[in-house]
């Protein structure tokens, strides 16, 4: 009987052969030297050859062992031979393979399992009784499906007016002929909240039983459902009611309203794709690849990361939010300001009623309008006006500045301008020495405001009489209102004055200045202020 091996089969163990070999003089005695020997095969009839199968391995009493290789078995129906012969042993046929398709180790466990008195037990005399109750449980689904319903699972509510979903209803018999029942399958419908529905069914008019099919054919029925556009967006069940053979049969079908537009893809839609076709041009689109990003984007990202490896990336973009915040805030006003004039924009007539072109327009006549650049002193078609002016002259809003504010800095023998009375300063010591301030008081007739003492108040020295960086800039110690006066105090510390340009004694001309933080910068000037600065021990 020859061995059967499953096709490519992995396991050498299952490749294996096998000889008995016995001596060449006399054909009984057992040959016991021959391991490592070659023995040969011959596949489906062909030549003998030694490859494809390892030499001998003895086992004992004669008896040896060679595995077939994987490739030779690798085809499923072929036909191995196999043989051996020495200068020492007789010829000797060893096993015959069959290569076949399925594991000969499975098929032989399946049929210790598959015995006789098992298989007998599938005569039909032997067959277990609950085959007759899966038989009758099989019947029973035959007959609930014997009836179907075309239903659509989704119902579209119309944008406008109503639309009707034909509904159709089969009935067989248990061979698949069509088959009609007691009487015409009633319907019922009901949304998810149990909500009867029941009222939007539709049939001829010829039929008063509005939730009752309409017969076409034998076992063949149709109903209609209309849905309106006022019609709310849920889920329908339908329950047909089917009574054949004085038994009723129950079935439920389901159906979802939805929009129309939720669905539908109109002709508007397909114009707007084409639009944004049309705008999303190659060129365009290519200019989001990362070779084209302009270079300014790879600039402002380079400062934020600088930004953020030298501090807080949260705080950087908190910041960045409080700006754009404000620029929103601008931008929105400036949407309301705009309408549309034609291919272009234009501001709106609310806001421009305030502009000075809108204003003239409504108030000045045009003589009126010469008089005012007369007065003015702008360029233009002008006219000197016959009535006294009621504006102040140019002389006389100087002297209301002069009045309006005055400066009081320290004073000493007579001399209300020099800041350095009770000696010069010292360059590399503090000024004024000890724990002194220089006081200055600066008065506004009409009032300082409330918010005044938290303004920013310098004291600037500079060898130059105006403009020009500062040679030492002072910051206010502290600044007091009272009335109309507010009260500063200066100091200067020796690392300030230490770094005073100029050799030997020199003048320095002295100027006040503020900055109330909302971007107001004012300059007290107080007249011809000086002081001066010497060397350590009074050189110069």
């Amino acid at each position: 009987m020859p061995s059967l091996v499953k096709a490519n089969e992995a396991t050498a163990a299952r490749r294996t052969v096998f000889f008995h070999l016995v001596d060449v003089t006399d054909g009984l005695t057992a040959e016991l030297g021959e391991a490592g020997g070659q023995p040969q095969i011959s596949t489906d009839s062909g030549a003998w050859t030694n490859t494809g199968i390892a030499v001998l391995t003895a086992i004992g009493n004669g008896r040896y062992s060679a595995a077939l290789t994987q490739a030779t078995v690798d085809t499923a129906g072929a036909k191995i031979e196999t043989r051996y012969k020495s200068a020492n042993t007789a010829e000797c046929p060893g096993d015959t393979v069959h290569v076949v398709g399925f594991d000969p180790a499975v098929a032989f466990a399946l049929a210790s399992v598959c015995t006789e008195p098992r298989l007998a037990e599938l005569a039909a005399g032997n067959l277990p009784t609950d085959v007759a109750a899966n038989l009758t449980a099989i019947q029973a689904v035959q007959n609930n499906t014997r009836t179907t319903i075309g239903l659509p699972a989704v119902m579209e509510r119309p944008d406008t007016g109503v639309l009707r979903f034909k509904i159709y209803l089969s009935n067989y018999d248990s061979e698949g002929n069509m088959e009609a029942p007691d009487s015409a399958p009633t319907v019922a419908v009901s949304n998810q909240d149990g909500t009867d529905r029941s009222g939007n069914l539709q049939r001829p008019a010829t039929h008063a039983d509005q939730a009752t099919m309409v017969q076409i054919s034998a076992g063949r029925y149709w109903i209609e459902y209309e849905m309106a556009d006022t019609h709310a967006i849920e889920a329908l069940n339908f329950t047909f009611t089917i009574v054949e053979g004085a038994v009723t049969r129950y079935a439920d079908r389901g159906a979802m309203v939805v929009d129309t537009t939720a669905v539908d893809f109109t002709g508007g839609d397909r114009t707007i794709l084409t639009d944004l076709s049309t705008r999303a041009s190659e060129a365009r689109l290519a200019e989001l690849d990362a070779a084209n990003l302009p270079s300014d984007l790879a600039t402002i990202l380079a400062a934020i990361s600088t930004r953020s490896s030298h501090g807080d990336p949260a705080a950087a973009i908190a910041a960045i939010d409080v700006i754009v915040d404000a620029i929103l805030a601008v931008t929105d006003k400036l949407d309301t300001a705009m309408e549309a004039d034609g291919a272009v924009w234009r501001f709106t007539e609310n806001a421009l009623e305030e502009s000075p072109a809108a204003a003239a327009a409504k108030d000045w006549s045009a003589d009126e309008l010469k008089q005012i650049r007369h007065r003015l002193g702008v360029d233009g078609d002008s006219a000197a006006p016959s009535a006294t002016p009621s504006l102040a002259t140019a002389a006389a809003v100087a002297a209301l500045a002069r009045a309006a504010i005055s400066l009081t800095i320290p004073s000493v023998a007579g001399s209300t301008r020099n800041f350095t009375p009770d000696g010069d300063i010292v360059r590399g010591g503090r000024w004024p020495p000890a724990d002194d301030s220089i006081s200055v008081t600066v008065t506004k007739s009409s009032g300082w405001p409330v918010g005044a003492g938290a303004w920013t108040w310098k004291l600037r020295l500079s060898r130059q009489r105006a403009g020009g960086a500062a040679d030492l800039e002072l910051t206010s110690d502290g600044a007091e209102i009272d009335g109309s006066d507010i009260v500063l105090t200066f100091h200067a510390t020796s690392a300030q004055t230490a770094a005073l340009p100029g050799a030997g004694r020199t003048k320095l001309a002295v100027q006040l200045y503020s900055d109330d933080g909302a971007g107001v910068v004012s300059q007290y000037p107080p007249g011809a202020a000086y002081a001066y600065v010497s060397d350590p021990a009074g050189e110069g």
